[in-house]
C-alpha cells in the first residue's frame, strides 16, 4: 500500500507540474500572438517569469525523483543562459525570445519525459493487477483439480485450459514487468 500511495502522490505531483507547464505554454502562446506585446520589455518579463518558475520546477518531486540527469542538465543550461541574457541591459528582443524559447523547450522536454514515465507506471500497475488476477485463477483451478477431481470431472478440460492460460499470462506479465525497469 505504501508503494501505491507513493505512486499516487507522484502521479498527482506530475499532473500538477504538467498543469503548470500547460499554463505557462498557453501564456507564452497568447503573448506571441499579440504583436503589440512583442517588445523587448515584454519579452524580458516573459523570460523573467520563466526563470522565476525555476524554484517550482526544480523543487518538484517529479523533477527531483524522475527527471534524467540529461534533462536536468538541459534545463539548468537554459536557465543559466536566461540569467545571462537577463543580466544584459541591452539584450535584443531576439536574444530574449530565444532564451525564453530555450527554457520553455527544456521544460517541455521534462514534461514529455514525465508523461512517458506516467504511462510506464500505469502500464506497470495494469500488469501487476493482471499478474495477480491470473495467479489467483491458476491457484483456484489447480486447487479444484487437485482437491476435488470428482466434483469438477465434467469441467476438467475447461479448468485445465484456464490453468494453462493463466500460467502463460503470468509468465508473460512477469517478463514484461522486468522489461519496464521502473
Amino acid at each position: 500500500m505504501k508503494i501505491k500511495n507513493k505512486l499516487l502522490v507522484s502521479i498527482f505531483a506530475l499532473s500538477f507540474l504538467l498543469m503548470s507547464f500547460n499554463m505557462e505554454n498557453n501564456k507564452a502562446l497568447a503573448t506571441s500572438i499579440d504583436e503589440n506585446v512583442n517588445t523587448p520589455e515584454n519579452q524580458r518579463v516573459q523570460l523573467q517569469k520563466a526563470v522565476d518558475d525555476t524554484i517550482k520546477v526544480v523543487n518538484s518531486e517529479v523533477y527531483y525523483t524522475y527527471t534524467s540527469q540529461e534533462l536536468k542538465s538541459e534545463y539548468e543550461k537554459a536557465i543559466a543562459n536566461a540569467k545571462l541574457v537577463l543580466a544584459k541591459k541591452d539584450a535584443s528582443y531576439d536574444e530574449l525570445r530565444d532564451a525564453t524559447a530555450m527554457v520553455n523547450k527544456a521544460k517541455k522536454d521534462i514534461k514529455d519525459a514525465m508523461i512517458k514515465i506516467a504511462e510506464k507506471i500505469n502500464t506497470k500497475n495494469q500488469l501487476e493487477k493482471a499478474l495477480n488476477d491470473n495467479k489467483i485463477k491458476a491457484n483456484m483451478a489447480r486447487d479444484l483439480l487437485t482437491n476435488y477431481p470428482k466434483t469438477v470431472a465434467k469441467v476438467k478440460g475447461k479448468l485445465q485450459n484456464i490453468l494453462k492460460s493463466s500460467e502463460t499470462l503470468v509468465k508473460e506479465a512477469e517478463s514484461l514487468l522486468k522489461q519496464l525497469n521502473i
